[in-house]
């Protein structure tokens, strides 16, 4: 059974601690990390900070220097958040997030997610515990979606919140089909109670304290925790997909995590659209 427990907190550091960091090593020292939009890098970012977007980060770790301590930064600290979770997942060893983001450094206030920067963490489980899993997540992401689209009716915002939901339930169609395809059972991973009882979305957070917190949020913040979800579901389906020996169910959640894929590019076009 898939459990909370598969998700950790990324190490946060503030602004403070970082610039006490930067003030103490010499740049050559660490590595930080801009992962957010080209167009946003351009309005304005950290000295010596390297550009690698949220959305390119997995195919690019091999620009990310291991040796060296990485810090990583965006808007607010939600992407970097997950940025971080997906350098530690990968194997990297000290590796910070910079709570509040480039809003914090500039002295603004940045209003963190509930439960932002949680990152899910490779187990020895079976995979039809990992499909119970996603099956929880899509589930929530179905439904946090679905309310943000009716939040945001009257913006562009809305539409695109409407197709990621429709999105999330056909992938709970294929999540089903490919449990039936690895234990010969029908109908669902786990029953609407159990799903309703984990209280999960993609990023591995609460559903019902995100929809709290979004109540009343700005499109851009939506957005931005958007981004951050969509990341951590790719990087789950990407390294799942990747551990499964046979190959059409292996095919299937490699599928599944390219239109993740296509989720978080889009989401990060109606990000950048958004001006601060």
């Amino acid at each position: 059974m898939a459990d909370s427990s598969l998700f950790r907190r990324t190490p946060d550091w503030t602004v403070d601690q970082v610039r006490a960091y930067m003030d103490q090593h010499e740049p050559e020292e660490y590595t930080l990390l801009d992962v957010r939009q080209p167009e946003e890098y351009t309005r304005g970012h950290l000295p010596g900070s390297i550009l690698i977007p949220l959305g390119q980060l997995h195919q690019r770790l091999d620009e990310v220097d291991r040796q060296k301590p990485a810090i990583l930064y965006c808007r607010s600290g939600v992407r970097s958040a997950n940025g971080a979770g997906v350098l530690l997942n990968a194997g990297f060893e000290e590796v910070w997030n910079m709570g509040g983001g480039i809003m914090a450094w500039e002295g603004n206030v940045a209003t963190g997610t509930p439960e932002a920067g949680m990152w899910w963490f490779q187990d020895a489980r079976d995979p039809v515990d990992y499909l119970s899993l996603a099956w929880i997540l899509e589930e929530g992401a179905k439904l946090f979606y679905g309310r943000m689209a009716e939040q945001f009716a009257e913006q562009d915002a809305g539409n695109l919140f409407k197709s990621l939901a429709a999105a999330e339930a056909h992938h709970k169609d294929t999540l089903r089909n490919l449990y039936g395809t690895l234990t010969g059972k029908e109908g669902d991973p786990l029953s609407p109670e159990e799903v309703a009882a984990y209280d999960r979305m993609e990023g591995g957070m609460s559903l019902t304290r995100v929809l709290e917190w979004a109540d009343g949020k700005k499109a851009v913040d939506v957005l931005e925790l958007s981004v951050a979800m969509e990341v951590n579901a790719y990087d789950l389906y990407l390294k799942v997909g990747q551990q499964l020996e046979q190959q059409e169910s292996r095919a299937i959640l490699l599928s599944l995590a390219q239109e993740e894929k296509v989720h978080l590019d889009r989401l990060n076009e109606a990000l950048v659209r958004q001006r601060p």
